[in-house]
């Protein structure tokens, strides 16, 4: 089957945007491996962020996790010192995060210290809390994340859904239900929209 990055063109000085849009369209097919080899070949921009992302991606499904999480945690470091740190702090705590290691707190919390308002940091914390079970910080970061959110982040409102479905409260749950299909509807076909779908679906079953 043809890859992803077959039919993307290769330039040095590419801008943001298409360089986003590429690295959206391997993270919503869920192809990591394409990416990598399509990102591996840039140079400048936002490239070792979107590398280490993928590469932190590529760790969780591969039983060769300690080599990819040791590429992504390289790349991240390297980006801490430049104009893309909060992505930086943000995917390192991410790494531990998935390993269940309490330092994943301390780089979310660098990360907030940079950046006090944005939802990506807000939403971390919010998902790190519920994770250990102290739902009210959760549910404070969600709500600082909704708040400061400029559009409907289709993320937040998920994962702020699910967290009142998971507390048993199916009706504040729902409450983001036309919000969300909204954000699905817009979104291209791929594995996370049907993830999505199904996760919609849970929430909208839920007595």
């Amino acid at each position: 089957m043809r890859g992803l990055g077959d039919s993307f063109s290769i330039q040095r000085d590419m801008n943001v945007t298409k360089l986003e849009q590429q690295f959206n369209e391997f993270m919503n097919q869920m192809d990591y491996r394409g990416g990598v080899k399509v990102f591996k070949r840039l140079r400048g921009g936002k490239r070792d962020v979107y590398l280490a992302m993928l590469y932190d991606h590529l760790a969780m499904q591969n039983k060769f996790r300690k080599f990819y999480e040791y590429k992504a945690r390289y790349l991240y470091r390297r980006a801490l010192f430049g104009k893309y740190r909060i992505e930086a702090l943000l995917g390192l705590g991410r790494i531990y995060w998935h390993r269940n290691d309490r330092r994943a707190l301390r780089y979310y919390k660098r990360a907030l210290r940079y950046s006090p308002k944005d939802p990506r940091v807000l939403i971390a914390l919010g998902n790190i809390y519920k994770a250990q079970g102290e739902n009210k910080k959760a549910r404070k970061y969600y709500r600082n994340a909704i708040l400061h959110s400029k559009d409907n982040n289709f993320g937040l409102l998920l994962n702020h859904s699910l967290f009142w479905l998971k507390r048993g409260n199916a009706k504040k749950a729902q409450s983001y239900i036309k919000e969300i299909e909204g954000a699905i509807r817009g979104m291209r076909e791929s594995k996370t929209k049907e993830i999505a779908k199904e996760q919609l679906r849970q929430i909208k079953e839920a007595a």
